[in-house]
């Protein structure tokens, strides 16, 4: 008799293993195997296969290879919604820079419960950028119970993407020249090239002699045709830029590049003011500083050279200025970036060392209290 008990025991125990085993909850790649050419748009589903559990949530990182393949998008599937219930995806990422995507998603309700048909979490687009075999390796799967605890032991199957038929790298040359909006050369321009579907970047070739441009990428790996390159072209002292975006066209594949693409530089926004001897108007609230002012005064808009009239203003003395009108150009008395340019004259040997400061302010109508929207200091020197 024990003989026999011992014998049955042994059987139950294998059986619950079976049983453990055949029921583990699955996340796959569907289809698993795909063979696809260059340039072709293709996708994949994430398919979870609860194996008896309730689920009542999902999330995975999912890389690949970016130089072979981009994610264009990630959609949510019907899986954790099928019974009509309400969801929420708390992470729908994609870094085509990385080379991964990322997807969380969870039914919404205590009393819900979890879903235990199998189905669809999420359909990923991609296509491909060149020849090669890309996995599409999982990481960091999570399958959680109505209660919350974590599913343990999840079955994960990977993919592999297989591209057949490539073509060869070939160059793509991109060059132009830059020039200022009054046709002078732009020389030693800083030319910033991103392709905008993957998010690689790199600086084009330029000469502190010329005002040419040149960057050599190549066709297959670096971009393929229907991808978005942005120039963002800027002066050597930043001060003017420009951003120009071309989606690369077959016929400019097949003729080896982007040829001739010329830029010229917008003159920025400016505006230039004028201090006068003028009072300030009696309505103009005085500036509310906690300080004594030498002069409270108007200052005009224009585009002159002055009056050539001057004041004295001893390096211990405060004088404001009250602009007669408001800015225009597109800017406000508030918006960034403001660059003050101080011309002094006489600057008397007493004088030198000490520091000469130019504020840019907004006053508040009725109080005058202070905003300071923009500070330069500059230390006097003779001249």
């Amino acid at each position: 008799m024990k003989y026999t008990i011992e014998v049955i025991m042994i059987i139950m125990v294998v059986i619950l293993a079976i049983s453990q085993t055949a029921s583990a909850a699955t996340l796959s790649v569907e289809p698993s195997c795909l063979n696809v050419t260059p340039g072709e748009e293709f996708s994949v589903n994430i398919t979870v296969y609860p194996g008896g559990d309730e689920i009542y949530g999902a999330q995975y990182t999912l890389h690949f290879d970016n130089v072979l393949l981009i994610a264009l998008s990630q959609n949510k599937g019907p899986f954790l919604s099928q019974d009509g219930n309400s969801t929420h995806v708390y992470k729908n990422d994609f870094d085509n820079a990385l080379g991964e995507l990322k997807y969380g998603e969870a039914r919404m309700g205590e009393e819900v419960g979890g879903v235990s048909n199998s189905g669809v979490l999420a359909t990923i687009d991609f296509k491909v950028r060149s020849s090669g075999v890309s996995k599409l390796r999982f990481d960091k799967v999570k399958l959680f119970y109505p209660t919350g605890y974590k599913i343990e032991n999840v079955t994960v199957n990977n993919g592999t993407v297989e591209t057949t038929g490539a073509q060869p790298s070939s160059p793509f040359l991109v060059y132009g020249y830059v020039f200022y909006e009054n046709s002078s050369e732009c020389s030693n321009p800083h030319v910033n090239i991103t392709n905008l579907n993957t998010s690689e970047e790199w600086q084009a070739e330029t000469s502190p002699t010329s005002n040419y441009y040149q960057l050599v990428l190549r066709h297959g790996i670096d971009i393929v045709t229907g991808e978005t390159l942005q120039l963002d072209v800027r002066s050597p002292d930043r001060s003017q830029s420009k951003i120009v975006e071309f989606k690369v066209a077959p016929e400019e594949v097949n003729e080896g590049g982007k040829f001739d693409s010329n830029i010229t530089l917008p003159v920025p926004k400016q505006q230039t003011w004028y201090l006068t001897s003028e009072a300030k108007p009696g309505d103009a609230p005085p500036a509310n500083d906690g300080l004594e002012h030498a002069k409270d005064n108007l200052m005009h808009k224009g585009s002159g050279s002055g009056t050539g009239e001057h004041f004295d203003l001893n390096y211990t003395e405060v004088a404001w200025f009250y602009a007669d009108t408001g800015a225009k150009c597109g800017l406000g008395f508030g918006d960034n970036p403001w660059k003050a340019h101080i011309r002094t004259e006489a600057i008397e040997d007493d004088e030198v060392g000490h520091n000469l400061t130019v504020e840019i302010c907004r006053l508040e109508k009725g109080t005058g209290n202070v905003t300071v929207l923009a500070s330069h200091t500059e230390q006097l020197t003779a001249v």
